[in-house]
């Protein structure tokens, strides 16, 4: 029998839900499957009840909690809007919903999908607790301790969201710091309308932070600043880019040429693809060189939404191809690429869509928004908070972090979790500060000398410092190769009991 333990119960707990009900084929025993959530069931953090300034990253006819049927939340948002009237238009594919909304969507695919498993006989339990340890059983299981008790399994399966604020500049404790900006709606909305805002980060946060501010009408000056100062893309229409040079044949040249993959033999390919393509390479990565102004390259990204090849390259290289290069890269070479390209990959792998582009551009010409590149020090004394930031002096009233660490430096429920599986030996990390998993079956890379087991994480627990593994599409790949392999073993725990079944029956 599978008694399964998922960890977290966001997007990748409905996911997974739903992908075991549509590969299940029937079986004699029905799985008993534990979600473990202490606070955000089906929604999780990244789609909880807040401001609609703050929405999903990917149009809505490409968000869904299917990855063979992009348009399931599309059809959902239909059917729950109502027919179009004036003023409000039938939502289109091309739009983007609150995330608000989405996280009613998926709070109300998790209970049909809960409604389901229970007309198969299977025993879905919700537990609104936060675990604190996994260790291996005897029986060759787990053991699931959590903070209302401990239950054995013979599975389990890692869906915890996003880790907390990393506070880089050690400020928790001062009067006027927020050590993290959600829910927008609660926590910003004691911030004088027209004090100075120093926004810590560039990324998707404090761009939401920005919004959830100008939507409550702040006044004040805006600052937002990081050590490089890069913006998320702006998202770019879908494309069909088939590689041609770019590819696994052109990876493995490259590493037969050098002896091994080098970031300069990716740049070199990058560029190639570009030229093969009809664009200026040289011109299409100048926007990505240090230095460019964040408002101009938003100003060129929105007057040409068709131009941005670079982004439409990226975003087309397949997960498998994009696995190899990640791991026939050196270790030396991981280490340069995290320090060289690291807020430009993360830019492109998590893009912001157009219409939250113009709200900050039109902030920005307005004067009431800046972008610093170069922080160096950021330090709180007497009520205020002063910055560092290349040759700049920046004094603010409040300051708010918008930066995230990755699973390797994670903190409280997230970090007390991957500290147990590690001490356990259930555990390592991959180079990127994400866990390691292997690729072809999504289950965590234990400690050495041990052989594979069934725990398997999917999204955010396997992110690291480059490469996005929590974005929609990816959780739903992740889902539906471990509800492959929770069935496929089923089905091979089931055959001996058969045999032994007729052995016994036969006269």
């Amino acid at each position: 029998m599978l008694r399964i333990a998922m960890i977290g119960g966001g997007a990748t707990a409905v996911s997974l839900l739903d992908s075991l009900l549509a590969q299940e084929t029937g079986g004699d025993v029905a799985p008993e499957i534990h979600i473990y959530e202490p606070a955000h069931l089906g929604h999780g953090v990244a789609f909880r009840d807040d401001l609609d300034c703050a929405l999903i990253n990917l149009p809505n006819g490409r968000m869904s909690i299917r990855d063979d049927q992009r348009d399931h939340f599309l059809r959902w948002l239909r059917r729950h809007e109502g027919p179009p009237r004036p003023g409000r238009p039938e939502p289109g594919a091309d739009g983007f919903a609150p995330r608000r909304v989405f996280g009613r969507y998926l709070r109300d695919h998790l209970a049909a999908c809960q409604e389901s498993a229970r007309e198969r006989g299977w025993r879905v339990t919700v537990h609104p607790e936060t675990v604190l340890d996994v260790a291996r059983a005897h029986d060759g299981g787990f053991l699931v301790r959590s903070d209302g008790g401990t239950r054995a399994c013979t599975h389990v399966v890692l869906g915890v969201g996003p880790g907390g604020p990393a506070d880089p500049y050690r400020l928790a404790g001062s009067p006027v710091f927020l050590g993290h900006p959600y829910p927008l709606k609660d926590r910003l909305a004691g911030i004088s309308p027209g004090s100075h805002v120093l926004i810590i980060g560039t990324g998707l946060t404090a761009v939401d932070t920005v919004l959830a501010l100008l939507a409550a009408g702040h006044r004040g000056p805006v600052t937002m600043l990081s050590r490089r100062g890069v913006l998320p893309e702006v998202l770019a229409p879908a494309r069909d880019w088939p590689l041609t040079r770019a590819d696994a044949a052109g990876i493995e040249q490259r590493k037969a040429r050098d002896g091994t993959l080098t970031r300069r033999a990716i740049w070199e390919l990058l560029h190639e693809e570009l030229a093969a393509a009809g664009f200026d390479a040289r011109a299409e990565t100048g926007w990505y060189r240090p230095g460019r102004s964040a408002a101009d390259h938003l100003r060129h990204q929105l007057t040409h939404p068709g131009a941005n090849a670079v982004q439409s390259l990226f975003l087309s290289i397949p997960t498998p191809l994009a696995r190899a290069i990640r791991a026939a890269l050196p270790e030396e070479e991981v280490a340069a690429m995290l320090n060289d390209y690291k807020p430009r990959l993360r830019s492109l792998q998590c893009p912001m869509p157009p219409a939250t582009a113009r709200s900050l551009l039109s902030a920005m010409d307005a004067g009431q928004l800046r972008v610093l590149a170069g922080v160096r020090e950021v330090r709180s004394a007497r009520g205020s908070v002063t910055a560092l930031a290349g040759d700049e002096v920046v004094t603010a009233q409040v300051a708010v972090d918008a930066t995230r660490t990755t699973p390797a430096r994670a903190k409280g429920r997230q970090g007390r979790l991957v500290a147990a599986l590690r001490r356990n030996g259930l555990a390592t990390w991959n180079a990127y500060g994400g866990l390691a998993t292997d690729p072809g079956t999504a289950r965590l890379i234990p400690a050495r000398g041990a052989g594979p087991l069934g725990i398997f994480a999917v999204g955010e627990l396997t992110a690291g410092d480059i490469y996005y593994a929590s974005s929609l599409p990816a959780v739903n790949r992740g889902a539906d190769v471990v509800a492959a392999q929770l069935l496929a073993e089923r089905a091979s725990r089931a055959r001996p009991a058969r045999r032994a079944a007729r052995q016994v029956s036969t006269p």
